[in-house]
């Protein structure tokens, strides 16, 4: 068996919107920027994995991101009214694990497999300390997934993919995609750097508790770290 583990520093980016109704009706998704003061760049811990036993590699990737901000409802979220100030606080921790067979195509690893993407999601959105609206959810959705690798010298690129559309699935319907693309140095047998981009996108929606949550999400942002191989 052979394989690396990575701790780096990551900038992330949050866009997209968020909707939150009680169960049976529907609210418009709101746009996170005016809408809760969110999308800023984010500073975020990186960890990465791997692990190769014959031509199967197994990965686990993981970040966490916080991000406060205020801003005014355009339309209801829960409980809260169109028009209400508001104050929030986002909090989205990511972990990705992946098995991938490999075959060599020349110069061209080319890796099919599986990938588990499990998001914990916390949005606390407050008028005052009273009247506020939380969505506190733990999501595991399972991804068809590619990864392609081309070394050269003492550098390697690497490219992941993951995407699945889905339909009632783990009580949520929508789409999920989960790609990166990275270069990996290899400084000498013991340490190696790497570098690279993460992007993943959710559009879908689900029940949380008695209300329905609906998130049309992309996190985005580069990595840079280095790590030990074995």
């Amino acid at each position: 068996m052979r394989g690396s583990a990575q701790l780096g520093y990551a900038q992330v980016e949050l866009a997209g919107g968020i909707a939150l109704s009680s169960a049976g009706s529907t609210s418009s998704v709101q746009d996170i920027g005016p809408t809760f003061g969110l999308g800023d760049r984010r500073d975020s811990p990186y960890v990465r994995t791997t692990a190769a036993v014959g031509d199967v590699t197994l990965t686990a990737a993981a970040f966490a991101l916080r991000e406060t901000g205020t801003g005014t409802l355009a339309t209801s979220f829960g409980g809260l009214v169109a028009g209400t100030s508001v104050a929030t606080d986002f909090e989205l921790a990511s972990l990705q694990l992946t098995a991938a067979y490999g075959f060599d195509l020349g110069p061209v690893t080319i890796a099919p497999g599986a990938a588990l993407d499990v998001f914990a999601l916390d949005i606390r959105v407050s008028a005052d300390p009273q009247n506020r609206e939380e969505v506190d959810d733990v999501v595991a959705v399972p991804l068809p997934f590619l990864r392609a690798v081309v070394p050269f010298g003492a550098w390697r690129a690497t490219a992941e993919l993951g995407w699945l559309d889905a339909h009632d699935l783990t009580g949520a319907d929508g789409r999920f995609v989960d790609g990166s693309v990275m270069v990996e140095w290899q400084l000498n047998e013991s340490f190696h750097f790497v570098t690279g981009w993460r992007h993943f996108a959710v559009d879908a929606s689900g029940d949380s508790g008695d209300d329905r949550v609906a998130v049309d999400l992309d996190v985005r942002g580069w990595f840079v770290g280095g790590g030990v191989v074995f």
